[in-house]
């Protein structure tokens, strides 16, 4: 526990100063007068005996680099942080910087920045830019310019037949600037070359065309996908969709090449971003130009034929700016994408020297640290990387590749197929793959053929000591740097990529074959590998593993994982790198046989590294083993209005694991702000075996109004563990409308019953109205066709009637219970009773002459009560009350239960229709009680 606090603290005191405002580092005036000389800065290839003289003063140099390194506290502060991010228990594991972040931890201070583009553009040069990470600075100028400030010799070099400048005697630099600036780069324009190996004739002097014909194959990408097992990744979604890859290069292509590589082999649309670098640069597209066009295509087709899906980003900028070189800085210091491959390289003796060795692992470190996996190819000639491009026997002694050489650069060797007595080819099928099986393989060396160097590269760096992770069976205890970390296919005759190039698939795949459009090399190896990383991001981000593409330094855990898991590399243990030499050269034995270089054998070589992988095996693997993922559907649930108090339907999320371990799940609960509003339940079993599902029901009942928010919360061994499904829902209430709002009823008789009234009830709310009851009180009665649940803007009636009991004023009331606010919701209810019974109703005399009398009408006067009517007067009354007369025989008192009779006639005294009312005064209630009369005079 004590060494655990102790790294923390560490870290975090490191971490502390890294974002501290950094020191200046120029503490004195940069004086070109007072210099000291940067060894090794005379390039390689520009030797005494190619010099031509001078260039021309005026000559312009367009793209120059002064590069920085960082101190070495920043050093030391950025490789703890680079071990960090890959440290699982580290709060830094794969969190990446950002340019800028990287600049504020490990370039210059604002003010040294300042103080170097002052101090070149006083001697005479124009800032063509400044590097976002603070790290370099681009700058042109003419040779003269070159020469005073660094006081050299700009020469002319005829090399291998082709015209060049550089630099002929070492460069000097201000003393101010010692220990700051590592190397002066852009003072020579030997650009490096593609290494990609075309194929060398059959003994009929042509290429098999044939696919699989029992001599010959070729390779399309589906033989790739059948060798390296990448076909069961493609099975389970993982294609590369959504990721991004970068290649590297100084050539465009030509785009209907590359759609014409995927349109032949049933390959959707590449989505294809081309990026000049720009920031003043200067960098143009330089167009198609011979020999690397076909390293363009060959990168760009077979990295994307193995993340298919996947949109690639081609940075590209012409040779007179920098070639590879600039645009692999672009990538870099504006962080293109999470993998970047580049299919060039230069030898370590040539380039590794005048500050190289710094420069390439400056770059690649950077990258790193931002969280970009960089690989390289190994090379192509062997143990004798320096003799690239020329003809055996080697001359330039043993030698490895730079950038492949650089501990964080994954760098790629090359292999070939060695079938043996073994069926691993059969017919060509629908997007014309033929391999069977994975293909047993052997270092890739065809040196032997007799066409030039054409091996896989690999040995010993003489640049770099080894790194801490280089470890297992077969990795020599020799202290250095040893590549490549693994092997690919190269070999162009056995067996070859098939690519399109310079229109050369225009009439089709097969016509492609025929005219030998066949590639092979480490140019190869490169891109295929780039492509499986790509798959290993999208399979970790769509399983959770990691929250965002970008693996960095992917050695550190090649290496154990080739312990712990065997079965994700084929180790091959045939085959060999060893190239002839040259009697007397360097390197080369004192006596027979002449020759050097490395041989296969078990676990690690410097042939083929860890070996080859199996795709599937490689990525499920990756990150320790068997490895549960979780994925809902949908991720979200979301109810909608739901009525307060009221428990919504359930809906229901799957849980699948997605991975290739036993997913263990521990919880499944309800969190967040409103979590008492939320329900779930769940079918999940503590442990899901991989691609297996159950189901997480939940259900709704908001406890108030408004917007509702809580989340399930499922805690597990997933990486991405808790996952949480949001939950959403609104809170809504009911609301009661009536109408009318209140009834009042006619004078009734007591014992009976009134016509019903109706009243309506509106749920005007948004919630379900859930009425529990509806009563009335008083001496009303109702019925009602009102169901117990009543959704929004739904009506039902309620019909009341009155029934008194008694005599005079009664109220009472319909009382409805339910859900919403304001319950229980009242209509008020107002009627009279009277034991006075009329009847009928009403007298129709129809038509009567004026000033004569109709036959009287009988109108019966019934005490429907309990006690003594008194009677204090009956007569006519109204508008034409002297057209009627009446006359009873009821007297005073009126006995309960006895009745009596009142006679009215009609004597109309004009004509027209009359009325008027027989009116009862008494004690009896609904005082007083009347029968309405009409009739027509004639």
């Amino acid at each position: 526990m004590k060494s655990v606090r102790f790294v923390v603290c560490s870290l975090a005191l490191f971490v502390s100063m890294a974002w501290a405002a950094q020191p200046d580092r120029i503490s004195t005036v940069i004086d070109s007068s007072q210099t000291v000389v940067l060894k090794g800065t005379v390039y390689g290839k520009a030797q005494p005996q190619s010099d031509q003289g001078r260039v021309d003063p005026s000559t312009k140099l367009k793209y120059i680099t002064l590069q920085v390194a960082p101190s070495p506290s920043q050093q030391a502060v950025l490789n703890k942080l680079l071990t960090a991010q890959q440290d699982k228990t580290s709060d830094s594991y794969h969190k990446w910087l950002t340019p800028e972040q990287f600049g504020a931890r490990f370039g210059l201070s604002r003010n040294d920045l300042a103080r170097i583009t002052t101090w070149l553009q006083s001697q005479g040069f124009s800032i063509v830019q400044s590097a976002r990470s603070r790290n370099w600075v681009a700058f042109s100028g003419t040779a003269a310019v070159v020469e005073a400030t660094f006081h050299t010799h700009i020469h002319r070099f005829n090399v291998d037949g082709e015209q060049h400048f550089a630099n002929s005697t070492e460069i000097s630099l201000p003393k101010a600037l010692a220990g700051v600036v590592t190397s002066v780069r852009g003072l020579h324009d030997f650009l490096w070359k593609p290494s990609y190996v075309r194929p060398h004739s059959s003994t009929d002097g042509s290429v098999n065309p044939d696919y699989s014909s029992g001599g010959q194959n070729v390779l399309a990408p589906d033989d790739i996908a059948t060798i390296y097992d990448i076909d069961p990744l493609y099975a389970a979604g993982y294609d590369g969709t959504g990721q991004t890859l970068v290649i590297i290069g100084q050539s465009d292509v030509v785009t209907s090449d590359i759609t014409q590589f995927r349109t032949g082999f049933g390959l959707s649309a590449l989505t294809l971003t081309r990026v000049v670098p720009g920031g003043g640069s200067g960098c143009v597209n330089p167009g198609p130009v011979g020999g690397d066009e076909g390293e363009s295509d060959l990168d760009i087709e077979w990295s994307g034929a193995v993340a298919r899906k996947a949109a690639i980003i081609f940075d590209i900028c012409d040779g007179a700016h920098g070639g590879v070189f600039t645009s692999l800085q672009d990538a870099v210091t504006n962080n293109r994408g999470p993998v970047i491959s580049l299919s060039y390289g230069g030898c370590e003796p040539v380039d590794g020297p005048g500050g190289g060795y710094a420069f390439f692992q400056g770059i690649v470190q950077q990258a790193n640290s931002e969280g970009i996996t960089f690989m390289a190819s190994a090379g192509d000639s062997g143990a004798a990387a320096c003799d690239q491009g020329h003809a055996p026997p080697a001359t330039q002694g043993p030698a490895v590749n730079l950038p492949a050489s650089v501990p964080e650069t994954t760098a790629l060797g090359g292999s070939e197929f060695n079938e043996g007595s073994g069926t691993y080819w059969g017919s060509n099928g629908g997007n014309l793959g033929s391999a069977l099986s994975y293909i047993p393989e052997e270092g890739w060396n065809d040196t032997p053929l007799g066409f030039g160097f054409a091996s896989t590269g690999g040995g010993a760096s003489i640049g770099y000591a080894k790194p801490s992770w280089q470890t297992g069976t077969g990795v020599p205890n020799d202290k250095v740097r040893d590549v490549p970390d693994v092997a690919i296919t190269a070999s162009a005759d056995h067996d070859g990529y098939i690519f399109c190039s310079g229109g050369s698939c225009a009439n089709g795949i097969v016509n492609a074959v025929n005219s030998g459009s066949i590639v092979g090399g480490t140019s190869a190896s490169s891109p295929v590998f780039a492509g499986i990383v790509t798959l290993l991001n999208h399979y970790l981000v769509k399983n959770g593993i990691i929250t965002e593409p970008g693996l960095g330094n992917i050695n550190t855990n090649l290496y154990p994982l080739a312990q712990s898991d065997p079965t994700a590399f084929h180790d091959i243990t045939q085959g060999n790198n060893i190239q002839p030499c040259k009697s007397g050269t360097t390197g080369c034995p004192t006596q027979a046989p002449f020759q050097y270089g490395y041989s296969a054998g078990a676990g690690y070589d410097q042939v083929t590294g860890l070996g080859s992988v199996d795709a599937y095996v490689f990525i499920t693997n990756w990150s320790g083993g068997q490895t549960p993922g979780v994925t809902l559907a949908p991720t979200n649930l979301d109810f909608g209005n739901q009525t307060v108090g009221i428990t919504s339907a359930p809906q229901v999320s799957t849980l699948t694991n997605t991975g290739n371990g036993t997913l263990t799940i521990t919880s499944i609960g309800v969190t967040g702000t409103n979590s008492s509003d939320f329900a779930e339940t769940n079918n999940c079993p503590s442990s899901i075996s991989p691609n297996n599902s159950c189901q997480i029901s939940v259900t709704f009942t908001p406890s108030a109004t408004g917007a509702r928010n809580a989340a399930i919360s499922i805690a597990d061994n997933a990486p991405s563990s808790p996952q949480s499904l949001p939950l959403t829902g609104v809170g809504v209430s009911p609301a009661v409308t009536f109408s009318p709002t209140s009834l009042t009823f006619p004078d009734q008789v007591v014992f009976t019953s009134s016509s019903a009234q109706p009243v309506t009830l509106t749920n005007s709310g948004l919630g379900t109205l859930q009425i529990s009851s509806i009563a009335v009180s008083g001496a009303f009665d109702e019925t009602n066709n009102c169901p117990s649940s009543l959704g929004s803007g739904n009506y039902c009636t309620i019909q009341v009637k009155f029934h008194p009991k008694k005599k005079g004023v009664q109220n009472g009331s319909v009382n409805v219970t339910d859900n919403a606010p304001g319950s229980p919701q009242q209509v008020s209810l107002t009627g009279t009773g009277t034991y006075v019974q009329l009847v009928p109703t009403n007298l129709q005399f129809g038509t009567q002459p004026v000033g004569t009398k109709s036959q009287p009408k009988t109108i019966t006067l019934t005490n429907k009560g309990d006690a003594v009517v008194n009677i204090t007067g009956i007569a006519i009354t109204g508008v034409d009350a002297g057209d009627f007369v009446e006359t009873n025989n009821c007297g005073h008192h009126v006995a309960s239960g006895a009745r009596c009779s009142i006679k009215v006639t009609f004597k109309p005294l004009a004509k027209g229709k009359r009325t008027a009312d027989l009116s009862v005064y008494d004690n009896g209630g609904g005082n007083p009680q009347q029968v309405g009369l009409t009739g027509t005079g004639t």
